[in-house]
């Protein structure tokens, strides 16, 4: 190798060691090195490019949508929005964020795929950013959950959540809803690699589907170990009910605040990041177990206990009783026969709106929420930690908005939708902002000091 290609080659490594991104992408620092011959196109090559990045607008849309989706499940009592069939509209938000994940992390490891695992997976490659955009943003407000608890204890406990076990499980100090979600992610974060490897792997020999099988194994082995060993556990093992219920408490949520209870959704969404085509035959699979999914959550919905204006023959009530004990052995409705349906919700997004819309104040305005989404989520978090328990008389009521221990709640609490809307989305948009700010700048004095380097080296003038 001749000298321009080893000082190019100690450029890149040197990008390298300061961690910045390598500009070409899908090539090696010595693949790039030895592509060069001439020291004049080595000014060029060491100077930052910005990162290219291939993104869905669709998917933008849909993260905005459910971000939308879950202020409204936490402005009001799940029963309220239950007698309007909120299941097939309004609690597909996290199912929809879980294939979301699936899709978006996979496709942002497929930009490296030249890589071995151990560097795909290395500090640099996938840990640091998942501790910048997760861990960090989360810490600030669990810290100032903490601020919050010493100035005044909360005035109510907000049911079970009100239990000391919380703190043992990295809640906030403080409960504010959504918490489970934050816990649930970061264990996804160090999860995820193996799940992505499975994946890769069974591509390679046309096999993915064993991927999508091994997740939906996965969630149903610990939906049924939570159902059928839990109780049993707890009642034979630590004796006496009253003490049974705070480590009931523990062990339950910590089981469940964990993606194996979501793995179905992110499988889901690992398998449309293969092939997003509307009717290709892989997507079939995801068309049949959507509508069947969807038609298993239309019954679960309107299964209501409460009077309705109207009233569903008994027939569709009889199935929809089938269909929430079926789902209340699962825990609920985040579980493997509801996750398809918001799937077959991503694949239709991502055919008919634009991958790439010709750029407006709407399309930049979309984009710019979808990116802080997760600061938004944790300004609700805090947001709804003060007026839950701290009775803030958000509409004239002494009583927080709480949807199960307040679950006679008025439909008017549903008009404060667009103000619980309008805080978190500005102050959650500014936080993004402001920290997205601070890292660009960071990586710019990361370049001067690339290029201050080089030139000391004698590599460029």
């Amino acid at each position: 190798m001749g000298n321009e290609e080893e000082f190019l080659s100690e450029v890149y490594q040197e990008m390298a060691d300061l961690g910045l991104e390598n500009p070409k992408g899908g090539r090696s620092f010595q693949q790039i090195a030895n592509s060069y011959s001439h020291k004049s196109k080595i000014k060029s090559e060491i100077k930052l490019k910005p990162r290219q990045s291939e993104r869905f607008w669709q998917i933008d849309v849909l993260k905005v949508i459910a971000m939308l989706l879950v202020i409204m499940d936490h402005s009001t009592s799940h029963a309220e929005l239950r007698t309007i069939g909120s299941p097939l509209w309004e609690r597909i938000a996290i199912p929809i964020f879980m294939v979301v994940l699936g899709f978006n992390w996979a496709r942002s490891l497929k930009k490296n795929k030249h890589l071995p695992y151990s560097e795909l997976f290395s500090w640099r490659y996938y840990w640091k950013n998942k501790v910048i955009h997760f861990l960090l943003p989360y810490s600030f407000i669990y810290v100032l959950s903490g601020i919050l608890i010493l100035i005044k204890d909360p005035t109510v406990s907000v049911g079970i959540y009100g239990s000391h076990m919380f703190r043992y499980l990295l809640f906030p100090w403080v409960y504010g809803p959504g918490s489970w979600f934050i816990i649930t992610l970061l264990i996804t974060v160090v999860v995820f690699p193996l799940v992505y490897i499975i994946f890769d792997q069974l591509k390679k020999y046309k096999i993915s589907l064993l991927g999508l099988i091994f997740t939906f194994g996965v969630e149903v082995a610990w939906q049924y170990f939570i159902n059928f060993s839990l109780d049993g556990y707890i009642n034979n093992f630590y004796g006496t009910p009253d003490w049974n219920y705070e480590m009931y408490i523990f062990i339950y949520f910590a089981l469940i605040c964990n993606p194996f209870r979501l793995m179905t959704a992110i499988g889901l969404g690992l398998w449309l990041s293969q092939d997003q085509e509307l009717f290709s035959l892989q997507n079939i699979l995801v068309w049949v177990l959507g509508i069947i999914s969807g038609i298993c959550i239309f019954f679960y919905a309107f299964y209501i206990d409460e009077p309705l204006p109207f009233q569903w023959p008994n027939w569709l009530r009889f199935i929809g009783l089938k269909m929430q004990d079926l789902f209340d052995w699962s825990n609920g409705d985040y579980n493997f026969i509801f996750f398809p349906y918001p799937a077959l919700i991503v694949l239709i997004f991502l055919n008919i709106l634009p991958k790439d819309p010709k750029e407006n104040l709407f399309v930049r305005i979309i984009i710019r929420i979808s990116k802080s989404t997760f600061h938004i989520l944790m300004v609700q978090i805090f947001y709804f930690m003060i007026l839950y328990n701290y009775f803030l008389p958000m509409f004239g009521d002494p009583f927080p908005i709480w949807q199960s221990v307040y679950p006679d709640v008025e439909w008017v609490n549903l008009m404060f939708w667009p103000l619980n809307v309008a805080i978190t989305f500005s102050l959650g948009v500014l936080w993004y902002s402001l920290e997205h700010k601070i890292i660009a700048n960071r990586r710019k004095g990361e370049e001067k000091e690339l290029l201050r380097r080089a030139q000391a080296r004698g590599w460029i003038n």
